[in-house]
């Protein structure tokens, strides 16, 4: 039981959209602005780049914590992995924004991150098409 309620828990935590938040305190509704998405890539071009950052590095947290808490809590990697999808499901279709949100790209990372760091660092230096001595290190570090 506390499985599901941990899923669930998971998906309405992450229905919380930050950018969402941070551009409506600079008096911005992102729902009316650019792409009309609910990220970090459209509050960089609605508000300003710095917080493009910030609302993503908050996106990106909550993928990142789905899978933290639930491995803290000592639930089972199922439950921990389904807890990450939930919160990817949340930013991209969040209850309290009509189920129309982001497209999910920084809480997906957030997700890789926290359920297999090499996997996602391997991830990131074939598609950033770095040296193998750079990838190496980042992978060991």
């Amino acid at each position: 039981m506390i499985d599901v309620l941990a899923v669930v828990a998971s998906y309405v935590l992450a229905s919380i959209s930050f950018p969402y938040w941070i551009a409506r305190a600079k008096g911005i509704d992102l729902r009316a602005f650019g792409s009309r998405k609910l990220g970090g890539s459209n509050l960089a071009k609605a508000v300003s780049p710095l917080h493009g950052v910030a609302g993503g590095l908050l996106d990106g947290m909550k993928g990142f914590a789905a899978v933290v808490l639930a491995r803290a809590l000592g639930l089972p990697i199922e439950t921990q992995l389904l807890c990450g999808l939930a919160a990817i499901a949340g930013q991209m279709w969040p209850v309290f924004h009509q189920f129309d949100g982001g497209r999910a790209n920084a809480t997906a990372w957030g997700f890789q991150l926290a359920a297999d760091f090499i996997a996602a660092s391997a991830r990131r230096c074939i598609s950033s098409g770095e040296t193998s001595s750079t990838c190496v290190a980042t992978v060991q570090t």
